[in-house]
Order: structure tokens, then sequence, then C-alpha cells
């Protein structure tokens, strides 16, 4: 008997235990609500007021943008119209009968307008475009300051000149350094006969003048008649006419009379292109051995063995 009464003596106070729990429980779970709920707004508060100066920070930047892009030429008309300012002040100054003032205290936004009725203001049709307006503020400022405006194009360093510049005969000098040869120059059989220097590629004007330097201060030697017919053929006329000495060498040792034949046929085919009778030349055999000679002399030493012939 005194263990069930105990038992249910104990039941009532797990009651009032378990009641106070959740009781607390409720209380606490109540409270965090509380403090939610008034936290929100505030939260709520912040985040619209910094969306509104990020909108408000963007919209100032947009329009600082469309201000510049859709007025570009705005600080040059600003240039222009205190060039015109101070022009015209000085109009008014320099006319008789007015009143020096005094503006150096003044700063320049607030100079006084004098009235511009002889200064040419740009015309309202044609609007100028920003670089205009620009060179148009600089030179009008310049101008009233009493300063020379710098050339547009930088002056030439003194003392420097150019090859072509030098005299003719300095650069015929030049060129015979470059392109005339101590040695004969032989030429191959077949072509490209002539390799002709860098310095006639370097353009026109070198070139016409350096080719007959090339062609009539070197002597050219090449075997057979044909090879020396292609060689001529491609030679410009130019460099023909000024053509010195081409050696024809020949395996055979010709006789007088067959090698002026062979001179005066190929002589025949390029003399229109001014080709001269002193230029080719071949080896004979003479009495004093073998020798170069051109048509002239060939002429002569036929002359000379007509009378040996006739006797």
């Amino acid at each position: 008997m005194v263990t069930t009464r105990t038992k249910t003596d104990s039941l009532p106070e797990k009651r009032e235990s378990l009641a106070d729990t959740q009781a607390r429980a409720e209380e606490t779970r109540l409270g965090s609500k509380r403090k939610r709920a008034s936290s929100e707004p505030d939260a709520k508060r912040s985040a619209t007021k910094k969306q509104k100066q990020r909108a408000q920070a963007t919209n100032d930047s947009v329009e600082d943008a469309a201000s510049k892009s859709t007025n570009p030429s705005t600080q040059d008309e600003q240039l222009v119209e205190r060039a015109l300012r101070l022009k015209g002040e000085n109009h008014a100054a320099n006319a008789p009968g007015s009143k020096p003032t005094s503006t150096a205290s003044r700063p320049p936004d607030k100079q006084p307008v004098a009235p511009a009725t002889n200064v040419k203001r740009p015309a309202k049709a044609a609007k100028p475009k920003a670089a205009a307006l620009r060179t148009t503020a600089k030179h009008a400022i310049v101008e009233q300051l009493g300063e020379q405006h710098p050339a547009a194009t930088p002056p030439e360093r003194e003392g420097a000149t150019t090859f072509l510049a030098l005299p003719a005969e300095l650069r015929n000098e030049i060129y015979a350094l470059v392109v005339v040869q101590d040695y004969q120059i032989e030429l191959p059989l077949l072509p490209p006969y002539v390799r002709q220097p860098k310095l006639l590629g370097v353009n026109r004007q070198i070139r016409a003048e350096a080719l007959s330097i090339y062609y009539g201060e070197n002597v050219f030697q090449i075997q057979g008649s044909t090879s020396a017919a292609q060689f001529m053929r491609s030679v410009p006329e130019e460099g023909l006419r000024a053509l010195r000495s081409l050696q024809i060498y020949c395996p055979v040792v010709l006789s007088v009379k067959d090698a002026r034949n062979r001179l005066l046929q190929l002589f025949g085919r390029y003399k229109e292109r001014g080709l001269r009778r002193q230029t080719l030349k071949l080896e004979i055999d003479t009495d004093d051995g073998h020798i170069w000679v051109d048509l002239r002399q060939l002429k002569r030493l036929e002359e000379e063995l007509k009378p040996e012939n006739g006797k």
C-alpha cells in the first residue's frame, strides 16, 4: 500500500513540470518570431535605400556620358566664344573715346563682353567640325596673345640632305665606285646573262643615271656570236647605247675577212638601237700575235693587206 501511494502522489508533479516546459518553449518560439518580424522591415528599408542610391548613381553616370557624347564640341564652342569675346574687347579698347577698364582681377569666365559689331561669327548653316573649331579657337587665342603660331610640319634638320640632292658629278663618282669592276665581266652562254647590281633597282632616277655607267665603264666578254646576239637583245636600249666593249671570244682564231664579216652581221642587227661600231670586238691572228679588234681596226687592217695581195 505504501508503494502505490507514492506513485500516485508523483504523477501530478510530472504533469506540472511538463506543462512548465511546454510554456517556456512556446514563449521562446514567440520571442524569436517577434524578433524576426521586427528585423525584417529594417532589412527591407536598408535594401530599398541601397537600391535607390545605386539607381541614382547609374542615372547620373548615364546622363554625363550622354551629355558628352551628344555635345562633343561644347568645349570647342566655348573656346571660340571666348576667343571672339577677347577679340571684341580688344577692338572696343582700341576704339577712339573708349575708357580703359581693369579686367585683371576678374576671372576669365566673367570678363565683360564688348559689342562685337565687326567680329565675323561662324555661319549657323554650316556647323564646323570639332577639329576645325579647335584650330580656329587656338589661332584666335594665339593671335590675341601676340604669339606666333607654330608650323604644322616640323622644320627640317639643318644641314640634312638626300642622295639625289647631291651634285650630279658627285653622284656619278659614287655610281662608278659601286658598279664598275676592275676585271672583265665574263657572261654565261645561256640567259640570264647579266645580274645587274642592286643599286639599279632602287628607283627610276638612280637606274637611269647608273645604267649608262654600268654598261659604259665595264668590259664584257662572251663566247660565240650567237650568245653575243642574245645578250645584246636582253640589254635595255639605254645600256646598249652606252655599251663600251663586248669581246666575242671564238674557239677558232678567225682571219681578218671572216672577223669583219661576223662583226658587220651583228652590228647590222643592233645599230638602229644605238649600238656603236667600236663596241664589238673579235680576236684575230696577226704577225704580232692574237689581238682584239673592232670594225674600224679591221677595216684599216684589210686596207693594209690589199696592196700585199695585189703584189
